[in-house]
């Protein structure tokens, strides 16, 4: 294996490995990932910043899950935009990727500017300002010199992972019930959830005679996160979306790709999935919920 120039970053230091119609690349900014000839001609025409949105989601992607994430001119579809907006998840995406880079409880780990990928950060300057809030905040030890997450910081992963509210492995899902999305239920985001290790859930999976208001606000405080399909702009999934956003639970968007223009002025700010099809839907959700939370329980 040759040193090669690494398509996302730039650097010169990767390493490419030749399949068929892929490439394998081990790069020190990005990670492991698996390039196919259809990603490589469509990233091949873009400008350095937005192939640098694709690095963030390389890395944080085998920082959770050590899996390369395979990226085809399909996936690349759906990349419109920083995966990570919200500050919260730009921290909590930053410290996970010290903890993953230290070999032990105490270790040192230097953070140099080419991290800034994980946190798809514009400059240097807005990595080294969430590295001084993470240590403000006490997950990283206060010092000027290079990143120890502290005591505190290793039980605040904890908690991310395993949240004390909520069952750690189900998502529960607010959608249209139309006719014309059954199939993106049945074979997009159910199967999709369970290949990440989590149990998607709507208020129909399991038999009852209740009345239904209650058991989607009930589904929504017993679960870790709600997946949210905006497609067709059910009002419905617009306020179990809101009564999610209100516990603080994780919430993941998604709207099918002829549907975007209709989205609602105050949700079209945060990161969608944009999906094509079924199948489409369940290899970009599986990939996103393991690069934000990780291989989920029913894999561990």
């Amino acid at each position: 294996m040759e040193p090669i120039q690494c398509l996302l970053c730039d650097t010169y230091t990767a390493v490419g490995e030749s399949g068929f119609d892929t490439l394998t690349i081990n790069c020190p900014v990005c990670k492991r990932y698996i390039l196919t000839g259809s990603g490589e001609a469509t990233i091949s025409h873009w400008p350095s910043d937005r192939r640098r949105w694709v690095s963030g989601r390389t890395r944080r992607h085998w920082t959770s899950t050590k899996r390369p994430l395979r990226i085809t001119s399909d996936y690349l579809d759906g990349v419109v935009g920083p995966e990570l907006q919200g500050v919260p998840d730009k921290q909590n995406a930053l410290l996970l990727d010290i903890a993953d880079s230290s070999e032990f409880p105490g270790d040192v780990v230097h953070v140099s500017s080419s991290a800034a990928c994980v946190v798809d950060a514009t400059t240097a300057t807005e990595l080294r300002y969430h590295i001084s809030c993470l240590r403000e905040r006490g997950l990283l030890i206060d010092s000027d010199g290079p990143s120890v997450v502290s005591a505190r910081g290793w039980e605040y992963l904890e908690l991310l992972h395993n949240p004390v509210h909520g069952n750690r492995s189900d998502f529960f899902v607010a959608m249209s019930f139309r006719d014309e999305l059954a199939e993106a239920w049945r074979q997009g985001i159910e199967p999709g959830a369970r290949e990440a290790g989590y149990v998607a859930k709507r208020v129909d999976s399991d038999p009852h005679n209740g009345k239904i208001d209650d058991r989607i606000i009930a589904g929504i405080r017993s679960s870790f996160g709600v997946i949210a399909d905006a497609t067709t702009q059910n009002v419905g999934a617009y306020f179990e979306a809101g009564f999610a956003m209100g516990l603080g639970r994780p919430l993941v968007w998604t709207v099918r790709v002829d549907d975007i223009k209709n989205l609602h002025f105050d949700t079209r700010q945060f990161v969608h999935i944009v999906w094509s099809d079924p199948a489409d839907l369940k290899n970009k959700l599986a990939t996103h919920l393991l690069a934000i939370f990780g291989k989920g329980p029913i894999l561990q």
